[in-house]
């Protein structure tokens, strides 16, 4: 998944869930390297900030656009942290609307699963969540599900999973554990 697919959907999950969060951006324009933050409130506004670059939302988020970027990194500040950082001045739908105006729309997913290999899929994904995050999976599990429905995006279901597991053992071992579950969705 592109760096740009994994902000957009993250963005898109918040939106869906109408839920707040932060997303850390790192990338690179004219050889210089770039960082920031996208923080969504309520799944209904976005402010765009660049570090030590002080610039309104709109301009700010022209200059995102403009990046290549490297990585993303979904915050773990809480929903009361983020919206006490203040209003969120550029509605959601028109953030996701210049993504998409730039050629960072929705990544093509996969034909959807039949409920019940959707159902297997699910179970075994929670299985891998909690063997390493024991009964705390479950919560995480029901955001990631409710997100991103593993009938309807069963790929970008398995990413989400492997990325939270992949905190707890790193990249390359999470990797080799959603592997065969990667192989049931292609």
């Amino acid at each position: 998944m592109s760096n740009w697919t994994e902000l957009r959907d993250h963005i898109a999950g918040l939106k869906q869930g109408q839920r707040s969060g932060k997303i850390y951006f790192f990338g690179k324009q004219d050889e210089r390297l770039r960082s920031g933050f996208i923080r969504v409130t309520g799944g209904t506004g976005c402010a765009v900030s660049f570090l030590a670059s002080p610039m309104s939302d709109g301009d700010a988020l022209q200059q995102l656009l403009q990046l290549e970027l490297t990585r993303v990194k979904v915050a773990p500040d809480s929903e009361a942290d983020i919206e006490a950082q203040g209003p969120a001045t550029l509605p959601i739908d028109a953030v996701l609307k210049e993504f998409d105006r730039h050629g960072h729309g929705p990544a093509v997913q996969p034909a959807g699963l039949a409920a019940a290999d959707a159902q297997a899929l699910a179970e075994e994904s929670r299985a891998l969540l909690e063997k390493f995050y024991g009964s705390g999976a479950a919560r995480k599990f029901a955001e990631i599900a409710a997100a991103t429905p593993p009938e309807k995006s069963p790929t970008a279901f398995l990413d989400k999973c492997r990325d939270y597991v992949a905190q707890m053992v790193g990249p390359g071992q999470a990797q080799k554990l959603f592997a065969p579950l990667y192989a049931k969705v292609s």
